[in-house]
């Protein structure tokens, strides 16, 4: 998953299927067909970063993009 700021994308999260059901659980997640599709708020998307260490654990891929500018 690529977050943009600003139409520039900022940070790439990758979330691995086998981890997928521990990631929802961990954000508190309700919706069906967890072991499969992860719906993200901004405020799950937050608490990723926030708890990075814990999120890794679980198989989450964290890259922070370096912002370019061209010229």
């Amino acid at each position: 998953m690529v977050f943009f700021v600003g139409l520039q994308p900022t940070m790439v999260l990758i979330f691995h299927r086998e981890g997928c059901a521990a990631v929802a659980a961990a954000l508190g997640k309700r919706h069906p067909a967890q072991e499969t599709t992860l719906q993200l708020t901004q405020r799950n998307y937050e608490q990723i970063l926030r708890q990075r260490d814990r999120f890794t654990a679980l198989g989450v891929d964290i890259f922070k993009l370096e912002l370019q500018l061209a010229g």
